[in-house]
């Protein structure tokens, strides 16, 4: 094994990764960069609570998401520690 080799990869995942997440922001603020006042009105007709719900479904989605990938691939032989 080289020298520094997995900090380098790590430091190349992490850069990578700063991109993919510019990349999505900039791309949703394009896509709606236009319906400014829609958004707003649309906003202001939801409730602070119904908010924290679609929040709360949301992560649970990602987390059972996150799951069933994890068994997908430990069924194929991937192993993916948490």
């Amino acid at each position: 094994m080289s020298q520094g080799g997995p900090d380098r990869r790590i430091s190349r995942l992490d850069v990578a990764r700063g991109l993919f997440l510019a990349a999505a922001i900039g791309f949703g603020w394009w896509g709606l960069r236009g319906y400014r006042e829609e958004i707003v009105e649309a906003l202001g007709q939801v409730g602070p609570e119904q908010v924290a719900l679609a929040g709360v479904l949301v992560l649970a989605g990602l987390a059972v998401t996150g799951a069933v990938w994890r068994r997908i691939l430990a069924g194929y032989g991937h192993a993916v520690a948490v």
